[in-house]
């Protein structure tokens, strides 16, 4: 398995790219907010990997 780990500000273009080219994206979140990429993967179909409580605030900022 080939691990890539991203800690820097990607552009649009290399984020896409990145998400693109993956088997799953993992979004380690303790709180989310906004997050962007979650609507991308699922867009490319993409699964994405989120911790319970990352995943919480998402749905509850959807139902708001």
């Amino acid at each position: 398995l080939d691990v890539t780990y991203k800690t820097k500000w990607l552009t649009n273009e290399e984020l896409l790219d990145e998400i693109a080219t993956s088997r799953f994206v993992v979004l380690p979140y303790l709180e989310a907010s906004q997050s962007g990429t979650i609507p991308i993967c699922d867009a490319l179909g993409v699964p994405v990997v989120i911790g319970k409580n990352g995943w919480e605030k998402i749905v509850e900022m959807d139902l708001e």
